[in-house]
């Protein structure tokens, strides 16, 4: 396998300086770490094919060059794919002309990495060999045969695109207080740091943070952000419903409006996000929609689907449960809980609009369970040329 250091982020110009710190292995990660062999379970898959026209953008195959970034390296599109996890994170899969990793392999690498923080990706792209993987934002390219701590490594980048890990001060202080990284290509910034320390998070039982002290505080931190364990309160591998204490009604999503009724539809998937939130999805064929605050930021702002899921802050949602077996859901982004436009008046409505935090039962949700899923493994082989 070729070094992890050859990987990279395209993103804002980073300037913090790391070039002075001690590495912990002077021949990058690969020979020291292998999640093959320590990941106890890896998230289930099915792969279908799809007829997908991103697959010719930029950031993908790229075949009209329109990359100003890698010029003359856009190849023409082979195949299309949707790869879906059992926590219901669908992911487009575009393999180029003269690929070296089919769907099958792509799939089984990605099932490495953990939900939490695969939950930011949206789009990954397989070329011929080249000159190392490159993410843009929620996509990423890889530039040949890879073997899982990379495609952890690049989902890393793509989680700090999402939630602006690296730029935090809380991070940017543990990595100035540790006096060392785990390899040279660490030195280079502040993402790469963290993508690099994700790898090793990834395999927390073996390399456990006191086993280093030189590199704890970046470990210590990396772990907040992006939590490995699989013991959370919600599986998002279960189709749950989600109902109003007051109404009983049903939160749905019916003519772009997201409402509280009695329909028999609105189902949801609860996938695990930064820390302890999750982000709230659409469960159906493909969707990958999931509610968002998208600039909202008032009491009686509406909240909205979009499309794609990017695993961002107005995307994540917390569950603080009342004791009582009801739940108040408040979006990270904007701190404000769900409820029904003006709940407990006269005037009240199926509208699901955002509350001001608080005690009011109006503010209360209950979160069902009807049909638990088991994990999917199996693989669909049909290709799809386009």
């Amino acid at each position: 396998m070729r070094s992890i250091i050859f990987l990279a982020l395209v993103t804002l110009a980073i300037s913090y300086d790391l070039s002075n710190k001690k590495t912990i292995w002077n021949d990058g990660l690969s020979a020291h770490i292998s999640l093959t062999q320590v990941t106890p379970r890896t998230s289930g898959y099915t792969i279908s094919p799809a007829n997908l026209s991103s697959c010719a953008g930029w950031d993908a195959c790229d075949p009209n060059n329109a990359n100003t970034n890698y010029k003359n390296e856009g190849v023409p599109v082979n195949s299309t794919w949707y790869i879906n996890f059992d926590d219901e994170t669908w992911i487009e899969l575009c393999i180029c002309k003269g690929y070296v990793m089919d769907q099958n392999a792509m799939a089984k690498a990605l099932s490495y990495v953990p939900p939490s923080v695969r939950s930011s990706v949206n789009r990954v792209t397989q070329r011929p060999t080249g000159n190392g993987a490159v993410t843009f934002g929620n996509s990423a390219i890889y530039k040949g045969q890879y073997l899982p701590e990379v495609f952890v490594h690049e989902s890393s980048h793509s989680f700090d695109w999402s939630n602006k890990v690296s730029s935090q001060a809380v991070w940017l202080n543990a990595i100035g207080n540790d006096s060392c990284v785990p390899d040279p290509y660490a030195r280079t910034n502040e993402a790469e740091d963290f993508a690099q320390t994700s790898v090793f998070n990834a395999a927390d039982k073996v390399l456990q943070n006191g086993t280093f002290q030189c590199w704890s505080r970046s470990r210590q931190v990396a772990s907040t952000f992006m939590p490995y364990n699989t013991s959370r309160e919600f599986d998002s591998r279960e189709k749950v419903i989600i109902t109003s204490k007051t109404s009983g009604g049903r939160l749905n999503y019916v003519n772009t409006q997201v409402v509280t009724n009695s329909t028999n539809s609105g189902t949801w998937q609860l996938v695990p996000a930064s820390n302890n939130y999750y982000l709230i999805c659409e469960s159906g064929d493909k969707t990958m929609s999931c509610l968002d605050a998208l600039g909202q930021t008032h009491s009686n702002d509406q909240l909205f689907i979009y499309y794609p899921r990017n695993g961002g802050i107005n995307q994540q949602w917390s569950f603080f449960p009342d004791g009582k077996g009801y739940y108040k859901i408040v979006n990270r982004a904007n701190g404000l809980a769900l409820t029904n436009r003006g709940c407990a008046t006269a005037s009240a409505s199926t509208t699901v609009v955002f509350g001001a935090d608080g005690t009011n039962d109006c503010l209360l949700w209950k979160v069902v369970r009807p049909n638990p899923t088991t994990s999917k493994s199996s693989v669909k082989q049909t290709a799809t040329a386009v």
